[in-house]
């Protein structure tokens, strides 16, 4: 059984990529993501200095972030969905998971795993099912609620719900799995676009959700959170990528992009700062546009 965790993490970990451009593998299922001919070597420029700028934000704050160099063959390595840890009864662990995209399974690489074998114990590795084209993008597919033991995952190409369930089956979670829809009629890609879960306070898209399983959902996240809800214009400017993480001295802060910042209405930054010490929010304009994701798909939390 899995001990009861704090919702937030003290310290993340991050990729620093070779390489940066818009996935051609990722494209058919990321409708946030700019199809470009740009030259990669200027957004690879542009990407690290906006990484920089996140984690001198997350240091500053007093978030310790650790740094691992990415592949050259892995043009979305600065996206960690490949890993998850974990606090349990036997102590620290962590998970591997199958990725969609085959140039994405090259982002578990052998120094990025005896990372995390160095300071965690493998609790299971379901990399195996991508023989079986079935995916599990880590947090980014299953959102959760640690100190409740609720896991919310949107289903899609990259989020299986035979593995959602196998996993929640592992890791003792109740699961909530749940249809989308983008702005292009397609499931939407990450559960983290749609939905995240704070300490005392969650928000979703309810719009962008099956009508009856919106219902469902917000009836749950009620019983434990305070939701807020953003529109389907504001998922678009990743107003569902966010992140909560804690200081070393248990402060809390709500971590998100100047895109997402600027899209939020008066009154949701009113509750948000109600909930947090203080909001971060960092220009990732390049990451955003040519890799589809914003801050809460660049961290891995390390509980």
């Amino acid at each position: 059984m899995i001990e009861a965790q704090k919702q937030s993490a003290h310290h993340v970990l991050m990729v620093k990529p070779k390489v940066f451009f818009s996935n051609p593998e990722t494209q058919h299922s990321n409708p946030y993501q700019t199809h470009t001919a740009a030259e990669p070597s200027l957004l690879l420029k542009k990407a690290l200095y906006e990484q920089k700028m996140l984690i001198k934000a997350f240091e500053e704050h007093g978030i310790a972030v650790t740094l691992l160099e990415g592949s050259p063959h892995c043009p979305d390595h600065i996206f960690p969905d490949w890993a998850s840890t974990h606090q349990t009864e036997e102590g620290a662990g962590f998970i591997l998971y199958p990725m969609h995209a085959r140039n994405r399974r090259k982002e578990k690489t052998p120094e990025a795993t005896h990372f995390l074998a160095q300071n965690y114990a493998l609790l299971f590795d379901l990399s195996h099912y991508e023989e079986e084209a079935l995916a599990l993008e880590s947090t980014a597919s299953i959102c959760l609620d640690r100190v409740h033991k609720n896991a919310y995952a949107a289903l899609s190409s990259r989020t299986s719900e035979v593995l959602a369930k196998l996993w929640a089956q592992k890791m003792g979670y109740k699961l909530y799995t749940f249809h989308t829809k983008s702005h292009v009629g397609e499931p939407i890609y990450h559960t983290d676009l749609v939905l995240w879960v704070g300490t005392k306070i969650a928000a979703i898209c309810l719009e962008a959700v099956n009508q009856e399983e919106a219902t469902n959902l917000k009836k749950v996240l009620s019983k434990t959170h305070q939701i807020v809800p953003f529109s389907a214009m504001q998922l678009q400017q990743f107003c569902g990528n966010m992140l909560e993480v804690c200081n070393q001295s248990g402060e809390q802060f709500l971590v998100m992009s100047s895109t997402a910042y600027a899209a939020l209405t008066k009154a949701q930054k009113e509750v948000f700062n109600h909930f947090y010490k203080k909001l971060i929010y960092v220009p990732i304009p390049t990451i955003e546009k040519y890799g589809g994701g914003s801050v809460r798909c660049m961290v891995m939390e390390l509980f």
